[in-house]
């Protein structure tokens, strides 16, 4: 977080919840002694980036799926398991 008199402050956060108005997140503001500008990041690239990997997730979803179902059939069970 950067303030209006160009004063540097690290948040951490080990909660993804983010912008859920009934969570009240406890978080630790430490003051920095190094300027970390370059390292900002913009609330549209913390979006882009979400959108980003849940798009990944639902192509491997649909992807897992149904090969899964079409898999499970020929596979031998051993192969997985093991001999009983």
């Amino acid at each position: 977080m950067i303030t209006t008199n160009n004063e540097e402050y690290l948040i951490l956060q080990n909660c993804f919840l983010v912008g859920f108005k009934q969570y009240k997140l406890n978080r630790k503001i430490y003051k920095s002694n190094i300027s970390l500008k370059e390292f900002v990041v913009t609330g549209e690239e913390v979006i882009k980036r979400t959108k980003q990997k849940s798009e990944k997730r639902y192509l491997g979803i649909t992807i897992v799926i149904p090969l899964g179902i079409l898999l499970r059939n020929k596979i031998p069970v051993e192969w997985l398991w093991g001999e009983k």
